[in-house]
C-alpha cells in the first residue's frame, strides 16, 4: 500500500504544479488568439465568451508527469541497471493521448464527424496495443473459460478481440467525460473523484486479484496524473469559470480514464474491469441516460440537448455550485459502490453489473429524468 501511493504521488504533484503554472499562460495564449467558447442561448448558456484552450494547459501537466516518470526511469536503470520497460509503455500512452488532445483541439476550432471521431478512437486503441497496453485484455477475460491451447491457435481472434475492446473503451469514456463537461468545475471534479477511486480500486485489488507491482504502479501512475491535472484545473475551472477544458481536455481525460480500465481488465479480469468501471459510475451513468433519453423520446443520438441529469438538477432549482457539488457527491456513491462490489464472488459482480443499470434507469423514469428539454443544437455534435 505505502509503495503504491508513492508511485501516485510524484506524478500527482508534477502534473498539478504544472497546470498551474501553464494555465494562465494558456489563457492569454487563447485570449490573444480569440479561442473562445461564445454563448448561444440553449447548449451553452454561459454569461460571456470564455477562453477555450484549458485542454493545452491539461496536457502540458499530463505529458510533464510522464516525462519526468520516464526519466526516474532512465536515471535508475543508469545507476542499477532496473528494468526500463516502463518508459516504453509511457511513450505509447503520450502517443496515444497526445492524437486524443489534437482531435479535440480540431474539434473545438472546426467539428468533427462522429464517425471519423471513432476512426480515430480505433486507430489510438490500436496503438496502446501495439505498446502492450491491453494486448492480452481478451485473453485474460476468457482466463479459466478455455484451455491455453486454444488461446495459442487462435492468437490472432484474442488480438482482434482486444483491439475491440480497448476500442470501445475508449470510445466510451472518452465521450462520456465529454459529455459530462457541461458546467463549471463538473468533469474536472468528477474524474479526480474517480482517480482517487482507482488508486483505491488498485491497492485494495493488489492482493486480492494477482495485480503484480508492475501493473498496479503503473496503474496508480495514470490515476495519479489524473488527479493532479483535473485538481489543478480546477483552480480555473471551477464556477465561475475563467477557462474551460474544451474537447482537448475532456477527450484526454476520457482517453486516460479509458487506459487504466483496460489495464485493469488485462491485469485483474472481469473483477477489475466491472469494479473499475463502476468507480467511473458518474460519467458513465449521465451518457447512458442521455442515450436512453433521445431513443425514448425519438430524437438523434448526437444532437445535443441540454436536459443531463446535470442540467434537471438546474432545472429543479439548484445553483450551479449545490448542482456540481451533488454530482461529486454522486461519483463519491459510485467510487465506494465499485470498491464494495469488486469483494463480490464473480458472478455476483456480473449479476450487479447486469442488473444495476436497470434499476437505476427505472428510478431515473420515476423521478422524471428521462424528459427531454427545449434546447436542442442545430446540428450533430459530440457534446450533449
Amino acid at each position: 500500500m505505502p509503495e503504491l501511493i508513492h508511485a501516485a504521488i510524484w506524478p500527482l504533484v508534477v502534473a498539478f504544479v504544472v497546470v498551474l503554472l501553464v494555465g494562465p499562460v494558456v489563457r492569454r495564449l487563447a485570449v490573444k488568439l480569440d479561442f473562445h467558447d461564445r454563448p448561444d442561448g440553449s447548449l451553452k448558456p454561459h454569461e460571456r465568451p470564455i477562453p477555450y484552450l484549458g485542454g493545452l494547459a491539461i496536457y502540458a501537466g499530463w505529458a510533464a508527469a510522464f516525462v519526468v516518470m520516464g526519466l526516474q526511469e532512465f536515471t535508475a536503470w543508469y545507476r542499477t541497471g532496473a528494468d526500463t520497460s516502463g518508459i516504453h509503455l509511457f511513450a505509447w500512452i503520450v502517443a496515444g493521448g497526445t492524437v486524443m488532445m489534437v482531435t479535440g483541439l480540431i474539434d473545438d476550432r472546426r467539428h468533427i464527424r462522429p464517425i471519423l471521431r471513432l476512426m480515430i478512437q480505433a486507430a489510438v486503441a490500436g496503438l496502446l496495443l501495439l505498446g502492450g497496453i491491453g494486448s492480452g485484455l481478451a485473453a485474460k477475460l476468457v482466463e479459466g473459460l478455455v484451455e491455453p491451447s486454444w488461446l495459442n491457435a487462435t492468437a490472432w481472434a484474442i488480438t482482434a478481440g482486444s483491439l475491440v475492446m480497448a476500442a470501445f473503451l475508449i470510445a466510451a469514456a472518452s465521450n462520456a467525460t465529454n459529455l459530462v463537461d457541461g458546467m463549471d468545475g463538473l468533469c474536472a471534479g468528477v474524474v479526480a473523484i474517480a482517480g482517487a477511486g482507482f488508486v483505491a480500486l488498485t491497492s485494495s485489488l493488489a492482493a486480492r486479484a494477482g495485480i503484480g507491482a508492475a501493473g498496479a504502479a503503473l496503474i496508480v501512475t495514470l490515476s495519479g496524473i489524473l488527479i493532479g491535472v483535473c485538481a489543478a484545473f480546477l483552480f480555473f475551472n471551477f464556477n465561475p469559470a475563467s477557462m474551460f477544458m474544451g474537447d482537448s481536455g475532456s477527450l484526454l481525460l476520457g482517453f486516460n480514464v479509458a487506459a487504466v480500465l483496460i489495464l485493469f481488465g488485462q491485469y485483474a479480469g472481469w473483477r477489475g474491469l466491472i469494479a473499475g468501471t463502476m468507480v467511473f459510475g458518474f460519467p458513465i451513468f449521465d451518457t447512458a441516460l442521455a442515450i436512453l433519453r433521445r431513443w425514448l423520446n425519438k430524437r438523434p443520438l448526437f444532437v445535443g440537448d441540454r436536459s443531463h441529469f446535470y442540467d434537471q438538477l438546474r432545472d429543479r432549482g439548484f445553483s450551479v455550485k449545490q448542482t456540481v457539488g451533488l454530482c461529486y457527491l454522486l461519483q463519491a456513491v459510485f467510487v465506494l459502490w465499485g470498491m464494495t462490489v469488486s469483494y463480490f464472488p464473480l458472478y455476483w459482480i456480473v449479476i450487479v453489473a447486469i442488473v444495476q443499470p436497470v434499476i437505476v434507469m427505472a428510478l431515473c423514469r420515476a423521478f422524471g429524468f428521462l424528459r427531454v428539454g427545449g434546447a436542442f443544437a442545430t446540428q450533430s455534435e459530440p457534446r450533449a
